[in-house]
């Protein structure tokens, strides 16, 4: 394509990468020893990005995939793409065990002598979702013994019991009234039952549920299209369907019985897990807007002596049950058997498309109904709870439609539910849902770069963003009608941190009161966190959202009279016009240079908001993207560093790169290091407490930044960037080279 063409040419022409240009990617990954020697130096970084996009790679999971083989300095958890994720389950299937003696380890485990209580060190800690493994961190003069402590996430240490706190399933937005929600409907599982199939949306049309209503669970099913005309020819989704959502609810009541009906889950912040009794999201969904309404203590005594007798199918979740139930007679049965269960199971509600939308052929009035439906399909996902029912992740990744809801279902606070989808062998070990959620680990950054190549650069339509993402429709219609989902969904709310990272853009270094410069040597910040002076709210909410056609952020922007001012694009360092001493400087970080350009637009676009609440105007602004998926199109494709002579900072991203980025950390140390008091502004969300101010610390810390005369560091250039791991040695080069 054209702009990639031009980058190359404009950025890194004049790169050398003959001994590797032919050099196929699984070969890089490997012979690691290869990939080493093509990033090496202090251009290494722009080696790998033309390796990346030399052949003429175009969709973005290729670049990915070329990109990740090409870079050495990789973390646990690099970026995740199609092709690597097919090669971490072909090496897992390789080395899986038989599943008998894959049982046997697995017990071995959770059967291994522990103590009460961990020994008094320091730990650090990981945990598989059952298990919580303390590891003892090794200090000078105290070697460790390497053993593992293990406790299963519902019965902790106690210590972990005694900070925990109530962290209770939401309640979903169907509970509540909704004004001016629009007209929807949904299938009550009972008569899914009933029909034994999905059945077409004319055909029961009279026993859908017009909802969302409260007291109940709205389940959004996404699934794949098995054939262009129906999605379940054999009935099998269907079967799967019923009997895993009636399972669910089954273990919904055994949960409730053991914690207590209205006993909240607990959970552990420092953690960011749950520990004590507990259930798969979708089973504490139904304890909180199910049983909670339906049940007091007594009646959930009645409905568990019920279905005792059906606990065995919970060890499969329902599945082999499931595969040999046609038309889904047994389940009837044993519903039918069960009338308080049969109850319960009236409130759940799921929607699923065949049934809850009109059908080919449609009526005019019933065109409209469905077009309709298409544009407020996200409304469904808002009010109910999303399951994934997944057969093939590669597959159901490559549809337009799922990836658009299932990227739209993880992008809410409590994500998703993974149901079985197919006759498989790996039901209880997971592997096709681990698989999708290690591809869905940097879905949602490759597709918001795509968005961003299509809206901030425009650099491809709509149609050729999805081409390049690999997203096929069988309508040609639908284009547009998702595209216009995925630009909605706007910026991810997770952040994925690795020593991969790609840094370009302007390395602001500030200038302290004595002079020097000062430059950080570490992301760590090892000693006590102060909080902030002061607090204030800012609502910024909207400054990442390419969703509104009609918010033109270019108009308004005043700067020197080399930028032209209609254009798309803001350079990493810019100067304002009006420059005075007591100006602050912004400086911006984002995952991506198009994010970077977003952001920054939008702060020079309201420079006067920003000013009535820092009470400083904006004297200089510079961005700096730290990319986890260098994927997309670059528009500087350098890093280098800026000296800024400002008594007022103001760092501006997002409330989660606050917490965790590194870089962030970097620049923090930095401002701490001079003595220079800054602004943090979160443009997250609506808080009262978005922007915090932060005094610099009284002494200054030592170890994290060394001071140098500004001549030695202004003018530092590294043209394709630096990897994160690699850019506190090359800050260290350049201060040696200095002296």
């Amino acid at each position: 394509m054209r702009h990639i063409d031009e980058f190359l040419a404009r950025v890194l022409g004049g790169v050398d990468i003959g001994p590797w240009i032919d050099v196929p990617p699984r070969t890089l990954l490997d012979r690691p020893g290869m990939a080493a020697a093509l990033a090496d130096g202090d251009e290494g970084a722009a080696r790998v990005l033309k390796y990346a996009r030399c052949t003429g790679a175009e969709s973005y999971d290729e670049i990915g995939f070329r990109s990740l083989a090409a870079t050495p300095r990789r973390g646990e958890v690099p970026l995740q793409t199609f092709e690597s994720a097919h090669r971490s389950a072909r090496r897992q299937q390789r080395r899986a065990l038989p599943p008998g003696l894959a049982a046997l380890f697995d017990e071995q485990t959770k059967l291994r002598h522990r103590p009460l209580e961990p020994p008094d060190a320091r730990l650090r800690y990981s945990h598989d979702g059952e298990l919580l493994h303390l590891h003892e961190i090794a200090e000078a003069g105290r070697p460790t013994d390497g053993v593992i402590w293990s406790f299963p996430v519902g019965a902790p240490p106690r210590f972990l019991e005694r900070i925990a706190q109530d962290a209770d399933f939401p309640l979903q937005l169907s509970q509540y009234r909704l004004e001016g929600f629009p007209r929807t409907w949904w299938l009550p599982l009972p008569e899914l039952l009933a029909a034994g199939r999905f059945e077409r949306m004319q055909e029961c049309r009279d026993r859908l549920a017009e909802g969302p209503a409260p007291g109940a669970l709205h389940c959004f099913v996404s699934h794949r299209w098995l054939t262009p005309n129906t999605p379940d020819p054999d009935g099998l989704q269907a079967r799967l369907t019923a009997w895993q959502l009636v399972v669910a609810v089954c273990e919904a009541v055994l949960l409730a019985r053991r914690r207590g009906l209205t006993v909240p889950r607990r959970s552990v912040p420092q953690f960011e897990m749950a520990v004590g009794p507990q259930g798969s999201p979708l089973v504490e969904s139904l304890v909180v807007n199910v049983l909670r309404y339906a049940l007091d203590e007594a009646g959930l005594d009645e409905v568990y002596a019920e279905i005792r007798s059906l606990e065995k199918e919970t060890t499969d979740h329902g599945v082999g049950a499931a595969l040999e139930d046609a038309e889904l007679a047994r389940l009837r049965a044993e519903v039918a058997a069960r009338p308080l269960l049969g109850r319960l199971l009236h409130r759940v509600r799921l929607w699923y498309d065949y049934s809850c939308m009109p059908q080919r052929p449609r009526t005019p009035q019933e065109q409209l109904e469905f077009e309709e439906g298409l544009r407020v399909l996200g409304a469904y996902q808002l009010v109910g709870r999303t399951v994934v029912l997944l057969d093939d992740a590669d597959d159901y990744l490559g549809r337009a439609w799922c990836t658009l809801e299932v990227l739209t279902a993880d992008s809410m606070p409590h994500g998703y539910d993974v149901l079985v989808g197919a006759h498989r062998t790996t039901v209880v070990g997971g592997t096709t849902e681990h698989y999708l959620e290690t591809l869905l680990q940097d879905r949602a950054h490759v597709v918001w770069r795509a968005v961003l190549d299509t809206e901030v650069f425009a650099v491809q339509s709509p149609e050729e963003c999805l081409r390049r993402l690999r997203l096929a429709t069988t309508e040609k219609a639908d284009v547009p009608v998702v595209y216009d989902g995925l630009r909605r969904l706007g910026a991810p709310r997770k952040v994925h941190i690795d020593d991969s990272e790609l840094i370009t853009g302007t390395l602001p270094l500030p200038l302290a009161g004595d002079g020097s410069v000062v430059v950080p040597l570490t992301a760590s910040r090892p000693y006590e966190q102060r909080g902030p002076t002061a607090t204030a709210g800012l609502d910024w909410s909207g400054a990442l959202s390419v969703a509104d056609p009609e918010d033109d952020t270019r108009l308004g922007i005043h700067f020197d009279d080399h930028l032209d001012a209609s254009s798309l694009y803001v350079p990493s360092s810019v100067e304002l016009r009006e420059s005075v001493s007591d100006a602050c400087h912004v400086a911006v970080v984002a995952g991506c240079e198009a994010e970077a350009v977003l952001l920054s637009r939008w702060v020079l676009t309201r420079d006067q908001e920003l000013r009535s609440v820092v009470d400083a105007p904006v004297g200089s602004l510079t961005w700096l993207a730290t990319d986890i998926a260098p994927v997309g199109h670059f528009a500087e494709g350098v890093l280098r560093t800026a000296v800024i002579d400002a008594q007022l900072w103001v760092l501006v991203t997002t409330d989660v790169r606050l917490a965790r980025c590194q870089m962030v950390r970097t620049l923090l140390n930095a401002l701490d290091a001079a003595g220079r008091p800054y602004v943090t502004v979160s443009v997250d969300g609506v808080s009262d407490d978005g922007v915090e101010w932060h005094a610099p610390p009284d002494p200054a810390p030592e170890g994290l930044a060394a001071r140098t005369e500004p001549a030695l560091v202004m003018s530092r250039v590294w043209r394709g960037g630096l990897f994160r791991a690699d850019l506190a040695d090359e800050l260290a080069v350049a201060l040696r080279a200095g002296r």
